[in-house]
């Protein structure tokens, strides 16, 4: 489904959807950088494949990128709130400048923080769309 195509009236639920997804996979992209180290700590063995995937990394980040960037473009269709994509460049950017400290703290800790940012972007996409008066009715996110 594109956005040209998508009615005005489905946007609340589609972002919804998207915001619902984006908060989950930012959210697993957090725990995942934080359990990491914690699993190498305890399971030597077992979690070095598991450690050393830099796809799922680049997975979560592009996944979080394309919803993001999908969702909140529908999002500001309805309430126009600029903010939310200025989080979500500084929080894309703090993801990407992990890219640079491969298996340091420095990459976990910024990994982390920008996975969070993505997180309450699309939190917030969720809470301005049902405070919406063009959103509530049939169609606004369940609290």
């Amino acid at each position: 489904m594109s956005v040209e195509i998508l009615e005005i009236a489905d946007a609340p639920e589609t972002a919804d959807r998207l915001d619902r997804i984006g908060a989950g996979v930012s959210i697993a992209c957090a725990v995942h950088c934080i359990l990491t180290p914690l699993l190498v700590g305890v399971l030597p063995l077992g979690s070095l494949a598991f450690h050393d995937h830099r796809e799922l990394e680049t997975v979560f980040i592009c996944v979080s990128f394309l919803l993001a960037t999908f969702s909140l473009s529908l999002g500001y269709r309805i309430h126009r709130r600029g903010s939310l994509f200025i989080l979500f460049v500084l929080s894309i950017g703090l993801m990407l400048l992990s890219r640079l400290f491969v298996h340091s703290v420095n990459e976990t800790v910024l990994l982390v923080l920008g996975a969070t940012g993505i997180a309450a972007c699309h939190i917030t996409n969720r809470r301005l769309c049902a405070s919406c008066p063009e959103c509530s009715g049939e169609h606004a996110p369940a609290q």
